[in-house]
């Protein structure tokens, strides 16, 4: 069910970032890094091994994974300055507008957003920056054992730990590299410590229902966190909490049949597509709606709810028009890894 959890989450930020849910994303956006450092370095240790060749392909992958379909999104935006002006888009938000200098383009280009500079043609585009620095500190070996991960996990702790004894800001708990290694860390330790989780969750049912049921633990503890105003302290350490502990759940639960398992494959394909191209389709909504005489804005819940069902579709046709051919490469690439190291591991055994 993880698979589903990624597009739950995804349209969780649609909502913040469309309909005005303050903080709902970077919640969410929390959960998407725990499963990143779940699934990386899951991939790592089964799929591609710590050899040069299957690093190599790793990092292959993870190109071909994040920069086509950003490259899409940011041209998709690119086209919409051209059509509507910058001053609208800007009006939309203010960062989509055409780079104006070689080094906005680089960033653009490349996906380097460390401070959240502007322009960003794909605004959310500022995690990925995230992503792609630990997807290349794990495949140095960040979490290759239990002890190294434990290494990093107790070390990420101690930065949020340091950062609320001394009055951090929003800015250094959530959006830095530095504070995203808590989840990444977090994702990395269900892997490694997968076991010793099952038998600590063993007094929850392995079903679909009961998953269902720790989706909704998200969006509670935003909304009470909301009411507290304690939204982004306590709620969001909560909800950071809550987030480990579904993923935890989700990974090891066995009871989907193979039916199950590739609806929750498809639905988890839509999550990437939704994250890129939700800006691009809310403002053509919006812009819809004004030509049909509406009044629309970013910031209106009314507008996430209309533009959800557009989302949602043209993320079904990238996924099955654009980036299922690039998962094929992927999935060749990464058989032929597989390939080598069942040779390798064949030779060590004779």
């Amino acid at each position: 069910m993880l698979g589903c959890y990624r597009t739950f989450l995804a349209l969780l930020v649609v909502i913040q970032h469309l309909g005005g849910a303050s903080v709902l994303g970077a919640y969410a956006v929390f959960g998407f890094y725990c499963i990143s450092g779940y699934l990386m370095t899951r991939v790592v240790h089964e799929g591609y091994g710590y050899t040069a060749t299957g690093i190599g392909r790793y990092l292959l992958n993870r190109f071909l994974r994040i920069y086509p379909l950003y490259w899409l999104s940011a041209l998709a935006s690119i086209g919409i300055v051209l059509v509507f002006g910058a001053s609208v888009t800007k009006a939309f938000h203010p960062d989509i507008f055409i780079p104006q200098t070689t080094a906005d383009a680089l960033r653009n280009l490349f996906i380097f957003f460390p401070q959240l500079e502007s322009p960003r043609l794909t605004p959310p585009a500022w995690a990925l920056t995230v992503e792609l620095c630990f997807y290349l500190l794990i495949g140095a070996g960040v979490s290759k054992n239990k002890l190294i991960t434990l290494v990093w996990f107790v070390f990420s702790l101690g930065y949020h730990l340091f950062a609320a004894l001394n009055n951090y800001t929003w800015d250094d708990i959530y959006f830095t590299v530095w504070a995203a290694s808590l989840p990444f860390s977090t994702g990395a330790f269900i892997y490694h410590f997968r076991g010793e989780l099952i038998r600590i969750l063993g007094w929850l049912p392995s079903n679909m229902y009961a998953g269902l049921m720790l989706f909704s633990l998200l969006p509670i503890n935003w909304w009470l966190s909301s009411l507290g105003d304690y939204v982004r302290d306590i709620g969001f350490y909560i909800n950071y909490v809550l987030c480990a502990f579904t993923i935890a759940y989700l990974v090891n639960v066995q009871s989907l049949n193979v039916g199950l398992l590739k609806i929750d494959k498809i639905i988890g394909d839509l999550s990437y597509p939704i994250y890129l191209f939700h800006y691009q389709i809310g403002f053509l909504v919006m812009v819809g709606l004004g030509y049909m005489g509406f009044s629309g804005s970013r910031g209106d819940m009314l507008l996430a709810i209309i533009s959800i069902p557009f989302i949602l579709l043209v993320a079904v046709l990238i996924a099955r028009w654009i980036e299922a051919p690039i998962m094929q490469l992927r999935a060749r690439i990464k058989k032929q890894q597989l390939v080598q190291v069942t040779v390798r591991n064949t030779q060590t055994n004779e």
